[in-house]
């Protein structure tokens, strides 16, 4: 111990905080987005990768933003998944009725979860 106070944490403006919860929530879309497209293919390999994407990305956020990011990425990761749960103009549905599906969805937001309940020294400096 050096005997020094440890350091106040940076002040961020109203402004950055804002982008940062704007970027969460796109970066959540976009992730839900690939996910949706892509985790049918070559089952169960590419849904397992795709859900480890959605925990790398929750987790990353919450490092960056912090929990309010980490809510925001979320409301964008689940918005996405569920619109493209319904039915679209032509009738198709990118997540069908099926387990897969289901365990696309319930494990994402598990996933989430995990990054919401994990310590929080895990993100301390």
């Amino acid at each position: 111990m050096s005997g020094l106070p440890p350091a106040a944490a940076p002040v961020r403006s109203r402004s950055s905080v804002v982008l940062g919860y704007v970027v969460a929530l796109l970066l959540g879309a976009l992730v839900g987005l690939v996910g949706t497209v892509a985790h049918r293919q070559w089952l169960p390999w590419v849904l397992v990768l795709c859900l480890l994407a959605v925990l790398a990305a929750a987790v990353m956020v919450r490092a960056w933003v912090g929990g309010g990011g980490l809510v925001a990425y979320g409301l964008g990761w689940l918005a996405l998944v569920q619109v493209a749960a319904t039915a679209g103009p032509g009738g198709d549905v990118l997540l069908p009725g099926d387990p897969w599906s289901y365990v696309w969805m319930g494990g994402g937001m598990l996933m989430i979860g995990v990054a919401a309940f994990a310590p929080r020294r895990w993100f301390t400096d």
